[in-house]
């Protein structure tokens, strides 16, 4: 899922040997044209070990079969290789709390939710990435949550008013639906419920 392959053209600047894997040939022309990075459309022409590190972000809430993917990651990371995942958190603390109150005044509320159709078929929280993770063959390191505003993730508050709207713009449906969302969220990392889980992990001695 690299996409046009700007994160690998940012490695690649710090001295990463990088390779990117995404199955649009159109996101793959442009980085081999613009960034001339190596594009394969999957892993399965990969060695063994022969990845030191594997970035996926953003896509295994896509994904029908996690497990089978998660084995190939495992599959080509070297013995100390390390896996990092950002996945959508299933019920961030604005969900939560949104969801909560719903139940209040509704029988069947409308569930709030990171899942949407034809998009997001995946949730997920810190504990179940961390154990999707170990029936794959991988240790956890660290896991966390983020939010808009995260220096290292997401640095912009709301990154969609840097190019859609003007700041003077802001309208009280904006900041119901977009901004304070991301507030909450962010006040919700505190007790890992952000709105992206972040994973670090390195491979078992035997792995799947």
């Amino acid at each position: 899922g690299c996409g046009l392959g700007v994160f690998l053209e940012v490695a690649r600047q710090r001295g990463w040997d990088v390779l990117g894997v995404d199955v649009s040939s159109d996101a793959a022309k442009f980085a081999e044209r613009n960034f001339h990075v190596r594009y394969l459309s999957s892993l399965d022409t990969l060695s063994d070990s022969s990845m030191d590190v594997v970035r996926v972000s953003h896509v295994l809430e896509h994904c029908v079969d996690i497990e089978a993917l998660l084995v190939q990651f495992a599959r080509v990371l070297s013995p100390r290789g390390i896996l990092m995942i950002t996945v959508p958190h299933g019920e961030s603390f604005c969900s939560l709390i949104t969801n909560r109150v719903r139940r209040i005044f509704s029988s069947k509320p409308k569930y709030s939710c990171c899942l949407h159709p034809d998009g997001h078929i995946w949730g997920f929280t810190a504990q179940a990435l961390s154990s999707l993770a170990r029936t794959c063959g991988f240790i956890p390191t660290r896991i966390f949550t983020v939010s808009m505003g995260n220096r290292t993730y997401y640095p912009f508050f709301y990154d969609g008013l840097l190019y859609r709207r003007p700041w003077a713009s802001l309208t009280p449906g904006l900041i119901v639906r977009q901004i304070l969302p991301q507030i909450i969220d962010t006040i919700g990392n505190c007790a890992q419920r952000g709105s992206w889980v972040v994973g670090y992990f390195h491979k078992a001695r035997t792995h799947v």
